[in-house]
């Protein structure tokens, strides 16, 4: 047998019956327990890091998006309630009651909702998880943190994420 065969052999792989055209297959269990090769992936640092990149690329990604929707939000209601109630002032002050009395209550709309939904708690907390999650892609990239502890930090910023996620009480 040839070596590169035999390592192959080794690895996980086993050799089938000779009729079959690719002579190698892969092994449906895992290798024994005992054996000094646990699965192929562990022998691959880069495969690791790859993985864990594409993690983050796709957390990132996530948390980018509700960054941006969060914000949106916030703005949206804010500057509506800013131009509803300036308008109701002045609608008022033209002594166009109906029309001031809408944009008031347009504008308590604006304020409930974004009380209730939490929008700038919400935006922040995304801005805070994303910039850590950038800081961690950066570390990785870099190098500058080892591949045992950067899914470790990762798993505590996401768990961070889940525990701090504003949610409005409800008052009875």
């Amino acid at each position: 047998m040839s070596p590169t065969r035999c390592s192959l052999l080794s690895s996980g792989y086993h050799q089938i019956h000779p009729s079959h055209q690719g002579g190698l297959t892969r092994k449906k269990s895992r290798p024994s327990p005992h054996s000094p090769i646990k699965d192929v992936t562990t022998l691959d640092n880069n495969n690791t890091t790859e993985k864990l990149e594409a993690l983050l690329v796709q957390e990132i990604a996530f948390q980018r998006k509700w960054k941006r929707l969060t914000m949106a939000a916030y703005v949206v209601t804010t500057v509506g309630t800013i131009i509803c109630t300036a308008s109701a002032t002045i609608l008022a002050a033209l002594n166009r009651a109906t029309d001031a009395a809408i944009a008031a209550a347009t504008a308590t709309v604006f304020i409930s909702v974004e009380k209730s939904m939490m929008f700038r708690e919400k935006w922040r907390l995304h801005l805070t998880i994303y910039t850590r999650l950038r800081n961690l892609q950066r570390s990785v990239t870099l190098k500058a943190i080892d591949e045992q502890t950067a899914p470790a930090r990762m798993g505590s910023i996401l768990e961070e994420y889940s525990a701090e996620l504003p949610i409005a009480q409800r008052e009875s």
